[in-house]
């Protein structure tokens, strides 16, 4: 879904397009439908575009208006955020915004409320909370301030930033090897690093010996070509107030039926990844699509316990699906797996991360939209862990009474048995 790369500098060290273009292969495995580049001064950037909302008019660098902002976007707004957007647009006297991309949206909701800004001046960080529960990531180029502000959701689309102040230039990309490609040199593995993400996986220090690489999350980080190499981190956007109460089964009904207008409004062929688990199914019972082609992977060999094939294929038959398998061998893994680790970067997968590079090739083949229902599962208490967490043993849970007696010690608050 997109992809950019970009590097702010000191002033008077102009980027060469040479330089840019150069690492545009890094990124276009990550938008088929079109490469840019935008070269200002000290600052550079480009970017890939997977087009799903929008048609050219989408195409990024994406300049604002009044030409004072870029924005370069790897994600996209669901519909629920769209509509936000625009009511909040209007509500606050912008007027309607007829944009046909969520870009062009997103860049106009961030123009609106940042225009007013001046070099130095902190980033208001309130706007960012409209956006919370979304899948992005952004780079904005404002180059009336001559600096590049970036910000991710924080869970789903990565922001990586290398900061080089020896050589006063600040490096930022959605995915790492544009970054590295760009420090040149040779490269070894930080041992250490790598010890600590296996223990702790929220650690975000670099795998690469001698690079201070990091990763943005929800804070904001401002890139400034009067100290660049240097990253002002602001706090993250406060979070929307949350009811303190769980959601009732209308809520949970009307969060489906939003998941649903959102598949119904997507035009071109759809996929569905489904596992027949809860999460798969809710999607595929609620997507609103008949002609909707549902995938399922399998490990052979068949009927074994990494064959959930049986229970996708009623889910499919009782909702009318069009319905695929993709069975995979050992052979397979091995031939995938250079492949698997380069597209992950990092060690953060685990097998199904094999699977799901065979299920999102299938997939790719029909169309470019997939649904998912990944992390349902969790919420409804669907894996076993859960439910013990949760206190609801059953037959579900059989198997694994070592587990149900550890969390039986940490007391009855789940979210103490659960950690």
């Amino acid at each position: 879904m997109c992809g950019f790369v970009g590097v702010v500098r000191t002033a008077g060290r102009a980027v060469r397009r040479e330089e840019i273009a150069a690492l545009l292969p890094f990124v276009a495995r990550r938008g088929p439908d079109g490469t840019g580049v935008l070269l200002e001064g000290e600052m550079g950037l480009a970017s890939s575009r997977l087009a799903i909302q929008g048609g050219r008019e989408g195409d990024q660098p994406l300049r604002s208006q009044d030409g004072r902002f870029v924005l370069a976007y790897n994600g996209e707004l669901f519909a629920s955020h769209r509509r936000r957007l625009r009511g909040l647009l209007r509500d606050e006297g912008a007027g309607e915004v007829r944009a046909t991309s969520d870009t062009e949206l997103l860049l106009a909701w961030l123009a609106h409320h940042w225009s007013a800004r001046r070099a130095g001046d902190p980033v208001p960080a309130a706007p960012l909370a409209a956006l919370d529960g979304g899948m992005y990531a952004f780079a904005l180029l404002d180059l009336r301030t001559r600096e590049a502000i970036l910000h991710t959701d924080g869970a789903v689309k990565p922001l990586h930033v290398l900061e080089r102040p020896e050589h006063g230039e600040t490096w930022f990309g959605s995915t790492i090897a544009p970054l590295l490609a760009a420090a040149g040199g040779s490269r070894s593995l930080d041992r250490d690093a790598l010890c600590d993400r296996l223990v702790a996986p929220e650690a975000r220090t670099a795998l690469v010996a001698g690079l201070r690489l990091a990763e943005v999350g929800r804070r904001v980080a401002v890139v400034r070509a009067s100290a660049a190499g240097t990253v002002h981190y602001a706090a993250p956007p406060p979070p929307e107030a949350a009811s303190g109460a769980p959601p009732d089964l209308d809520q949970v009904r009307e969060a489906f039926a939003d998941a649903a207008r959102e598949a119904a409004e997507m035009r071109g062929d759809v996929s569905l990844f489904l596992s027949g688990g809860l999460d798969s199914a809710g999607v595929a019972a609620w997507c609103e699509r008949k002609d909707v082609l549902a995938i399922t992977g399998r490990f052979e060999p068949l009927g074994g316990a990494y064959d959930e094939s049986e229970g996708a294929s009623a889910v499919a038959n009782a909702l009318g699906l069009r319905h695929e398998i993709v069975t995979l061998s050992d052979r397979d893994l091995l031939l995938d797996l250079q492949d698997v680790v380069a597209a992950l970067e990092e060690p953060s997968g685990g097998p199904g991360s094999l699977a799901l590079h065979r299920v999102a090739h299938r997939a790719r083949a029909h169309g470019r939209i997939a649904l998912s229902g990944t992390g349902g599962d969790e919420r409804f208490g669907g894996y076993a862990r859960v439910a013990l967490a949760l206190g609801r043993e059953g037959a579900w849970t059989t198997g694994y009474e070592p587990l149900a007696a550890k969390m039986g010690a940490a007391g009855a608050d789940p979210r103490r048995r659960w950690l």
